[in-house]
């Protein structure tokens, strides 16, 4: 009897600790498979999402003069990204397209594209599930902000 107790005891707390990574994961969106680095994507504005959405190239001063190269300029562009924030009402698909976006620009080797664009075919493939969340991340952002380019 005892065994029994300690059985069920144990399936409801399992069934209860389940329950709440499914609400956290709802209400925060899926966590990234990066390398930690990654900042937590903030509950924003359009008008502040959009605003760093529209400005693809923050370091381009930097670019210009050497201090930085693309790679260094496509993780500052996802970093201002997800530290706007999206609105809370955006649907987690999309919230895990931008991760999906940050994570795919944290894997570009630093002084890769500067002067070969063919080292793009280097990068790991999304999958499907990947891609479909950046497609649905990108819909989203120019539906709502415009094309930055």
């Amino acid at each position: 009897m005892d065994r029994l107790l300690v059985a069920a005891v144990a399936t409801t707390v399992v069934s209860v600790l389940a329950a709440v990574a499914g609400v956290l994961w709802l209400v925060c969106g899926q966590p990234g498979t990066g390398d930690g680095d990654l900042p937590e994507l903030a509950v924003g504005t359009e008008e502040e999402f959009c605003a760093a959405f529209l400005n693809p190239f923050p370091l381009m001063e930097d670019m210009a003069t050497g201090a930085a190269d693309f790679a260094d300029n496509q993780v500052e562009y996802a970093d201002r990204m997800a530290a706007a924030g999206l609105p809370r009402d955006v649907d987690a698909e999309v919230r895990r397209g931008l991760t999906v976006y940050a994570e795919k620009n944290r894997s570009i080797p630093s002084g890769a594209l500067d002067d070969d664009l063919s080292t793009l075919d280097d990068l790991p493939e999304l999958s499907e599930s990947e891609d479909a969340a950046y497609h649905a991340f990108d819909d989203w952002a120019r539906a709502t902000c415009g094309a930055p380019y």
